[in-house]
């Protein structure tokens, strides 16, 4: 990133029309209202980092947030039984967890870092946050089935734990939010679930 150019930075209250003018145009329109960014930017357990330009334009932004382990059932969308069971042996004496939600780049400095640099520090920041296990939902188109963070998702060590078809069309129904690619509700894309341990690297040194 060139620091001339691009600022990281905590995402803040001036940002909010700008940050759902970008979330409506490459993830769907309504999918967060600025009344939930407000409440993302207000939430400390709730990280969510924007890169902007010299003029202060809202150029990527990740979001994650912590949560307790137990209470993984509340974060996820329709988990087969066999997912659950899978997780339950995760978490054994693992309090805390992390969940990747949202990683988004405007479509013309899309392939130019500015992903990289958002899941870079999103790991440094969970890191320091002695977080046990981290999770993310990633996008997967639902005609192609192509998952477009996939390298991403490397550069985090994931795993894929599941893949979960019309993980959006509830909520979707409910929020009345578009997705780029589907349009209207129902939204038909699926989401692969990834993990990933960070105490296993610090096990097998």
């Amino acid at each position: 990133m060139d620091k001339e150019k691009y600022i990281l930075d905590n995402a803040k209250y001036k940002d909010i029309d700008n940050l759902s003018k970008l979330i409506d145009t490459e993830i769907g329109k309504n999918y967060l209202s600025q009344q939930t960014i407000k409440e993302i930017v207000d939430n400390q357990s709730h990280i969510l980092t924007v890169i902007r330009d010299k003029d202060d334009k809202i150029l990527a932004m990740s979001y994650f947030y912590l949560f307790y382990s137990k209470n993984f059932r509340h974060h996820f969308v329709k988990l087969s039984l066999n997912a659950e069971k899978f997780i339950n042996k995760l978490i054994i004496n693992k309090t805390n967890a992390a969940m990747v939600q949202t990683v988004v780049v405007k479509k013309a400095l899309q392939r130019t870092g500015l992903g990289k640099i958002l899941v870079t520090n999103c790991l440094q920041e969970i890191a320091s946050r002695n977080v046990a296990i981290l999770f993310a939902v990633a996008w997967q188109h639902h005609n192609t089935k192509s998952i477009p963070a996939t390298g991403l998702l490397s550069m985090c060590n994931m795993k894929l734990l599941a893949t979960i078809n019309d993980y959006w069309k509830n909520d979707s129904l409910k929020k009345n939010y578009s997705c780029s690619i589907c349009g209207a509700p129902p939204c038909k894309c699926s989401a692969g679930i990834y993990y990933n341990l960070f105490d296993e690297k610090e096990e097998k040194k």
